[in-house]
């Protein structure tokens, strides 16, 4: 759809680059090709993580009521047959949530694990990114008036707990995870 409008020159759909084109008289003509461009790429990261094939994923839906998939290794297809032939994990799967159930697995069977937890939760590296985006809104809030934000922001989303005692920091810098208290880098 917006392929077509593009290609007719209507750029309504994008309402920021719209009204700069009316407000300046400027030739969009000129940018309509990168935007193009954007909207093809997008279109295959939509096609990689939303497949219209989605019954290679029934295995994670219902393991146990369908076949193994053509893409296993012979140790995934191995543990698949293993794991659909325990009782007892056929029970849990019916108690659990799907996330709850492949962690579980993923234990016994990390192979099949690791595999479907890749697949129920594709955008997961997205989780590092959401959380600095909250720490700046959450500390531009805070000092409003400031604009150096850097040393606090580095806190709020480093992983480390902070120190309570000097042997610790001092065992964190020699093992190269932390910053000397006169601000450069260990």
């Amino acid at each position: 759809m917006w392929d077509r409008r593009l290609d007719e020159g209507n750029t309504d759909s994008f309402e920021n680059l719209h009204e700069f084109v009316d407000t300046t008289d400027y030739d969009a003509t000129s940018v309509i090709p990168y935007i193009k461009e954007h909207i093809s790429s997008l279109m295959g990261f939509f096609k990689k993580y939303f497949p219209e094939n989605s019954s290679q994923y029934d295995w994670v839906r219902d393991p146990f009521n369908a076949p193994a998939p053509t893409g296993f290794s012979s140790a995934e297809e191995d543990q698949f047959i293993d794991m659909t032939s325990d009782s007892t994990l056929r029970l849990r799967f019916t108690s659990q949530t799907l996330s709850e159930f492949w962690l579980s697995v993923e234990r016994q069977y990390p192979l099949l694990g690791q595999r479907a937890m890749g697949i129920l939760l594709p955008f997961a590296t997205s989780y590092l990114c959401e959380i600095g985006f909250s720490a700046v809104a959450a500390l531009k809030t805070k000092y409003r008036s400031q604009l150096n934000i850097e040393q606090e922001l580095r806190v709020a989303v480093s992983c480390l707990a902070p120190c309570s005692s000097v042997g610790r920091a001092w065992r964190l810098q020699r093992q190269g995870c932390g910053f000397v208290s006169h601000g450069g880098p260990v």
